[in-house]
């Protein structure tokens, strides 16, 4: 895992996928994706379980896995 990003960079981040959720119209993706997507994360090695954080992104998953625009960082 690489070292947290800055907490500018991590509002940045925030700020664009908040964007991006209300732009679409605040649509969550369908409890099947959300599903999928919930067992990927608890997967992946740089799932920080404690907080249920990103350790690319240093999202909160409890936000980003439902919002229909969200997408893995690591491509996953």
């Amino acid at each position: 895992m690489s070292d947290k990003p800055s907490l500018i960079t991590q509002l940045m981040s925030l700020t664009k996928a908040a964007t991006n959720h209300i732009v679409s119209g605040c649509k969550h993706a369908p409890e099947e994706v959300q599903q999928e997507r919930a067992a990927i994360c608890a997967e992946c090695p740089l799932l920080m379980k404690e907080e249920y954080r990103c350790g690319s992104c240093f999202c909160f998953l409890k936000y980003k896995v439902p919002w229909l625009t969200s997408t893995c960082p690591e491509g996953k």
